[in-house]
């Protein structure tokens, strides 16, 4: 699994600068036409990218999403007491040091999750300190991609299924 993280630090009059953190899964560097990609376009993120602090050296500590969202969320090494975070894992009993998201709040940000969290419900997401989450759930992906994201839509019927199922 390769991912690219970057943070967006931009200040416009304000006490704290901005601080955007994208981690996304299966996206290598050179899958950004900013780092030569011919094959795909990316002018919104190259964009993003050249008026940011980026960090060209960053990499998964492990080839799963859920270990590697782990690690990245926690800054420390996704294997705890011989146990690897995967499927169905709920973050929780993280140490105040090591969260870095209440730290965020602590001094006055505020602080959302955008995607997919994949780390336990939507309960663990505020729990660890989120303020608002939009699309994350304990799913690998929300229940549809039209807001509201994890909301079963039309007459209790997963529409996301029903398309799933006219595929096969």
């Amino acid at each position: 699994m390769r991912f690219f993280v970057f943070f967006s630090i931009l200040s416009f009059g304000q006490s704290h600068p901005n601080i955007l953190i994208i981690h996304t899964d299966d996206l290598g560097y050179h899958d950004l036409s900013i780092h030569g990609s011919k094959t795909y376009q990316t002018p919104h993120i190259d964009t993003l990218a050249r008026q940011s602090v980026s960090f060209k050296k960053a990499y998964a500590n492990y080839p799963r999403c859920v270990p590697s969202r782990f690690s990245m969320i926690r800054g420390n090494y996704p294997i705890q007491n011989g146990n690897i975070p995967d499927d169905g894992f709920k973050i929780k009993n993280i140490a105040t040091n090591k969260n870095f998201i209440k730290s965020f709040n602590t001094i006055g940000y505020q602080t959302a999750y955008f995607g997919k969290w994949h780390l336990g419900d939507e309960q663990s997401l505020h729990d660890f300190g989120f303020q608002f989450s939009f699309g994350a759930g304990k799913a690998g992906s929300p229940i549809s991609f039209i807001y509201p994201f994890n909301i079963f839509k039309g007459k209790g019927k997963n529409k996301k299924n029903q398309f799933q199922m006219l595929m096969t």
